[in-house]
């Protein structure tokens, strides 16, 4: 369904107040540093749930399109999902609903903002976590016992190792993420931004790595730049 057009706008907030399972976003060119921050909202309560900080909506459209999905990325309109609700539609209602904050936006270009609905209705919805090692940083070691995913860049990364609830501990380079999310995903993004169409397959920036039955993760990437990985719960 279709929620509202934006345009002549920096920053916009956008409620939902039916079910949805993706939040859906398109433009009329290339997509250039748009951000979002999303929040389930109860009136009633005057609670705020958050779903994902402020963050690129790129980011979030990436972790979308790995699987069976897909963003696009075209200088003759662009269009990308984010997901909030993990196995159907995130429960909302008049009282509950769903707030997307759109930052940085193109004042010049118009937007569009959907919510795709879904015929099973979950209580749950994600959660984005994203955390920036810092660029002297060579080495971090995280506690993941309740999450879900992990979003993890290919650029400045020199491995993850994964230690597992059973004691197994699993290492991933840069080129066996690549060669995972290939064998895992079909096309993962399409982009032109004039200079001719380019197609992503299994990846574009960074790997999605399932981390349910895993304790911790350990870090390893090169100095000189920051590092912001994702990980990726319910609440």
């Amino acid at each position: 369904m279709k929620i509202e057009t934006i345009s002549g706008k920096t920053d916009r907030k956008v409620r939902i107040y039916k079910p949805v399972s993706e939040v859906v976003i398109t433009k009329n060119g290339n997509w250039n540093g748009e951000k979002v921050e999303i929040s389930r909202v109860s009136g009633a309560k005057g609670t705020h749930e958050q779903v994902s900080p402020r963050m690129l909506c790129e980011k979030l459209f990436e972790v979308a399109s790995q699987g069976e999905g897909l963003f696009i990325d075209k200088n003759t309109g662009s269009r990308g999902i984010i997901a909030v609700g993990m196995d159907g539609a995130a429960a909302l209602s008049d009282q509950r609903y769903l707030e997307v904050d759109l930052s940085s936006l193109d004042a010049a270009k118009s937007y569009e903002v959907y919510g795709m609905e879904d015929g099973e209705i979950v209580e749950r919805v994600i959660v984005y976590h994203p955390i920036t090692i810092n660029s002297d940083e060579t080495l971090k070691e995280y506690g993941v016992a309740d999450k879900e995913l992990g979003a993890f860049p290919l650029t400045d990364l020199v491995k993850i190792e994964l230690i597992k609830t059973n004691g197994q501990s699993v290492t991933y380079t840069p080129t066996e993420l690549m060669a995972k999310m290939e064998k895992e995903n079909d096309l993962c993004a399409v982009q032109d931004t004039g200079a001719g169409e380019v197609a992503f397959y299994g990846f574009k920036t960074m790997a999605l790595v399932a981390i349910a039955d895993v304790e911790t993760v350990k870090i390893e990437k090169s100095a000189g730049n920051s590092y912001e990985l994702i990980f990726i719960d319910q609440a």
